[in-house]
This record gives structure tokens, sequence and C-alpha cells, in this order.
């Protein structure tokens, strides 16, 4: 089968590339290896930046504009200048996906691929071997996701935990909460119908999983008490090992754009992840109808290494054991706080999607 356009990884970051392909009069494949929607470790927060597209897809995101923050000594609160949102995986993701289809889009979930091989030059196409034994090949690349088997570096391990779960009708504002607790943060988001997404990272020990998340949580009294008073809606926490934030280093593949946590991951505490893997997404669509690979990755690089450090920067913050400083000075000062929380956002030029 031949391809002009190939998408690998059906997360945000895929769905969006897909999606703003299939808008311009092309007829992209995409290929997720798991299903859509799958669960994530994620904090399904959508910062302002979002909002065009929520709207477009005419979903029903619960609309976040306070951030309240909590250590074991300290409480502080953000209003924060432009609302953000927050809706699940499960609802966006499908609605994505069935815009995708809609506009004629091809979508291959629970599709492994087993081996990718590069073109090398412009004559050729790239070859996608999919674990069915079907052949694919495709003249553009569009790649969000780091599993692609033997080809793309893994990044280090770093002793950073990150845990998921939905909980129903938990006793807290219709707001952003964060806990912030020895060596880890965490947040608290309504998504939909009730339903709250708790998330969280931890600079921990990963040896025992399980026994690390109950330690954190039990380390703030009133977290504990809250998440206590209603149902976990998982069997248990979803967790995983994440690797160090920054850009990832990527193959000067011809025609490859790497989108998504594929070409940058930043830190959570800046809640600007899934709008990144929309823009990111949006703007490699565009690129790559230009055939503009280099500029591409030259433009993201350029445009996210600002936001990069001053993600770092709250990032470490919110994990420094000295909360109740932090928190106090944000009291002292509120417009640091809504400043510190403006520098981690990215605004590109605006665009239908």
């Amino acid at each position: 089968m031949k391809k002009e356009f190939v998408v690998i990884g059906g997360g945000v970051a895929g769905l969006c590339a897909a999606l703003r392909l299939a808008e311009l009069g092309k007829k992209p494949l995409l290929i997720e290896g798991g299903k859509i929607p799958s669960q994530k470790i994620c904090g399904e927060f959508f910062s302002s930046e979002s909002w065009p597209l929520l709207r477009r897809l005419m979903v029903e995101p619960a609309s976040i504009s306070k951030v309240n923050l909590h250590s074991v000594k300290q409480t502080a609160s953000l209003h924060l200048s432009s609302p953000a949102a927050a809706i699940s995986h499960k609802t966006f993701d499908v609605t994505l996906a069935n815009l995708v289809q809609s506009f004629a889009g091809e979508i291959k979930s629970e599709t492994y691929v087993e081996k990718l091989q590069p073109k090398t030059s412009e004559k050729q196409n790239h070859l996608i071997y999919l674990k069915n034994g079907e052949v694919i090949e495709a003249k553009t690349l569009l790649i969000a996701t780091g599993r692609l088997p033997g080809l793309l570096k893994k990044s280090p391990s770093t002793p950073y935990l990150g845990f998921k779960a939905h909980f129903k009708e938990l006793p807290v504002d219709p707001c952003l909460t964060i806990y912030l607790l020895p060596k880890a943060y965490l947040g608290i988001v309504p998504i939909e119908k009730g339903f709250f997404n708790v998330a969280g990272l931890a600079k921990i020990d990963t040896s025992d999983p399980k026994a690390s998340i109950e330690k954190i949580i039990q380390s703030h009294p009133d977290l504990q008490k809250i998440l206590d008073q209603t149902r976990c809606c998982f069997s248990e926490w979803l967790y995983t090992k994440v690797p160090e934030f920054g850009f990832k280093e990527t193959p000067n593949w011809l025609d490859a754009y790497f989108i998504g946590d594929a070409a940058l991951t930043i830190p959570p505490a800046s809640g600007s992840g899934l709008s990144l893997a929309i823009t990111s997404g949006k703007l490699a669509a565009e690129y790559s109808l230009k055939e503009l690979c280099q500029e591409f990755k030259q433009m993201w690089k350029k445009r996210g290494q600002k936001q990069l450090f001053w993600a770092k920067v709250l990032h470490h913050m919110m994990l420094n054991p000295f909360h109740s400083s932090f928190l106090k000075f944000i009291n002292f000062c509120p417009l640091a706080g809504q400043q510190l929380y403006r520098l981690t956002r990215q605004t590109f030029t605006s665009s239908k999607i």
C-alpha cells in the first residue's frame, strides 16, 4: 500500500496532525499500536491556547479559571488570566478520531509497527512493516511516538514516576488543585460527568511504584482524606517511569516530522503538554505540505526553548522541599505567580485547528 502521508502514533499530537492533513484535502493514514482511546499518564489539563480546537470539536470540557496550591503548612491561589480546560482522553481522543475519519482520513488502531526503513533519497519512500505482515510505503512520515523498534534512542532512565487515576465526585473546588508533596506534586482537575483526574509526578525510587504512590498520598493528611471519601474508578493506579524533560535527539530522516512527546517532553508542572501536542501536530502537517522538514524542526526548537526553560524552573520549584516559602511568595506577590504561569505558555500564529 502506498500513502502520501502516514502518521505513526494515535495520541493527541498524531490525531491533530492527521486531522489537519485531512482538512487540507489529503488522505492520511494514522497507525496506532494500541486502542483509541487509551488511558495515558496525563493530567488531562488543556491550557488556554487549546480552546479554539475544543470549541470546534463541540466537546464540553470543564473550564478552569483558578489554581489552588497546597503544601502541608501553606495554601495559595492563582487566578488565570485566560481560562484553561480539562477533559478526559476517553472523550477528547475519540472525538478527534471520529473527525479525522469524517474527513476521509484512515486510522489503523491496534496495529503494531514492527520495523521501519527510512528513505535515503527523495525518489524513495519510507517503508513501514506492520506486525500483521502488511508493508506500507509513505512519502512523508509524521512520528508521534518514541517507540519505534531499533530506530529511536531511548531516553536515559530517571527516578521520575508518573501516576494517574480517575475518581468520582471528589470534595474539591471545580478548579485545578495542586498538592506540593515531598519530592512530588499532584494535580486534581474535574473532567466530565462528575469525574476527576488525579495525576502526579515524583522524583523517587521507582522500584516499588505502588508503595511509593501510597506513601506520597499519605504525606498530606488533607489529600489522603479527600481521596478516601470516594472511590477510585480504576482497579489500581496507572504508573510509568518518566524520562528527563527536554528536546529529544531525533534522526535527520528525509520527510520525517517528529511531533508531541517524540520531539519534546515538558514538565507537567507547566500544564502545557497537551496544548504543545495539539500545536505541534497542526504545524507539522502544514509544514509537511510545503516539504519544509528542516525548517519545521528548527522552528519548533526555537519557539520551545524559552517555554521549556520556564517550565523547568516551575517544575523544580514545585519539587523543592521549601514549598511553604514558595506559596507564601505567591500570596505576597500574586502578579509574579501569574507571570511565571504566562512564561510557561507558548503562542503561535492563529490557525483553523
